[in-house]
C-alpha cells in the first residue's frame, strides 16, 4: 500500500488530534485481537533508489500463545480421528 492510499483511507474515515491508530494481530480462530508494538520503520533501500519503507511490528507473547493453542487444538483433533479410524 502506498502511504497515499493509506492518507486517503484516513481522511476517508475521519480523524482528530485525539484519534489513536494502533496496529495488531487477529486469531480468526478465536476472534481476539492482539495489539502488537511497534520496531522500527526500515528506509535503507532508499540509498539504492528503491522507495519503500518497511514498518516492523513485534508479535504480542499473547497472540503466538494463542496461535500455538489453537494449532494444537486441530493437531488433537486429527489425531484422534487417526486413533478413532475417522480419517
Amino acid at each position: 500500500m502506498k502511504v497515499i492510499e493509506f492518507i486517503a483511507i484516513l481522511e476517508q474515515i475521519g480523524f482528530n488530534d485525539n484519534t489513536e491508530l494502533s496496529f495488531g494481530f487477529l486469531n480468526g480462530a478465536q476472534g481476539e485481537y492482539y495489539e502488537c508494538n511497534f520496531k522500527s520503520i526500515d528506509d535503507n533501500d532508499r540509498e539504492v533508489g528503491c522507495d519503500d519503507l518497511i514498518v516492523e511490528f513485534e508479535k504480542p507473547d499473547d497472540y503466538i500463545k494463542s496461535e500455538i493453542e489453537c494449532a494444537n487444538t486441530d493437531l488433537r483433533e486429527d489425531l484422534l480421528n487417526v486413533i478413532n479410524g475417522r480419517l
